[in-house]
């Protein structure tokens, strides 16, 4: 029998707010209105103010090391960022009976490259990153990949953090199936503001996630987030997963699609073709 992982206790802005100290009140109130996002201004306070993922304890850690940022004299900006790194992975984890097998990401053409780059397989064999580029665009749709698809297995997913997608009505299935082909759609309908302004190449990568060692996976939150400002925290405490904001004007009609934070992992359970979109 599985065992089912219950959410977090979950808690809003307002309630935890109030438990801070009174003289730091202000200093956190204030800093939070000058988080800035050029495309969204004021949308990171909002994310705040609206999230309910985190636990009562782990919401006053965040905001506590917010203070404590500040007080040593850094930009809210700056501040804002050393705080939501070190509460990281905080959301809820989904339960086993909850996991999807198979899962996928959009990754900036170069920042793939770097991954690959950087393999020791890679390194050993003398491959340079305009190589790898070039293999990656020549495979990109191919099932078959000779000779190259141990570079591409050994290569890490995501560095850091990993955001992913899912289809929940078949989580076993690819997710980009249901989604648009094009740069500007899928951006769209993921809500990725940043890469749709990004004239970089887009790889779509899907893995098996048992293949690829079964990391936890958990609900995205403000500080898996950080200063990323189409972020939207789900309104739902109990909700197992979030869910991407489309990007407006969303004359398509694109719905939210499910997403989760994951640790950084290989792409040992990569799964083929991979796609590039470059328009």
């Amino acid at each position: 029998m599985t065992n089912i992982q219950l959410p977090m206790p979950s808690a809003c802005y307002k309630s935890v707010f109030s438990t801070i100290d009174p003289t730091i009140q202000p200093l956190i109130a204030g800093a939070l209105k000058k988080l800035y996002a050029t495309q969204n201004p004021g949308q990171i306070q909002k994310n705040v103010e609206a999230e309910t993922a985190l636990s009562t304890a782990d919401f006053s850690s965040l905001l506590g090391s917010f203070a404590i940022e500040l007080q040593q004299g850094k930009l809210p900006e700056n501040a804002w960022q050393i705080a939501c790194r070190s509460h990281q992975f905080k959301g809820p984890r989904l339960s086993s009976a909850l996991e999807p097998s198979t899962l996928g990401r959009v990754k900036g053409l170069g920042a793939h490259v770097f991954s690959i780059s950087n393999t020791t397989e890679a390194l050993a064999a003398g491959m340079t990153p305009d190589r790898i580029k070039r293999l990656l665009l020549k495979y990109s749709g191919s099932d078959s990949v000779p000779n190259f698809e141990p570079l591409l297995r050994t290569a890490l997913l995501g560095e850091y953090l990993i955001w992913a997608t899912f289809d929940v009505s078949n989580k076993k299935q690819n997710p980009f199936d249901k989604l648009p082909k094009t740069r500007k759609g899928l951006c769209g309908a993921l809500g990725l503001g940043l890469m749709l302004d990004n004239s970089e190449p887009l790889i779509l990568l899907v893995w098996d996630h048992a293949t690829s060692g079964t990391p936890a996976l958990y609900r995205p939150t403000i500080a898996d987030a950080c200063d990323y400002s189409f972020f939207r925290p789900h309104k739902n405490p109990t909700q197992a997963w979030g869910m991407t904001e489309p990007l407006q004007p969303n004359t398509e009609n694109f719905m939210p699609q499910p997403e989760i934070v994951m640790p950084a992992t290989a792409s040992s359970g990569l799964k083929l073709p991979y796609l590039i979109l470059q328009f």
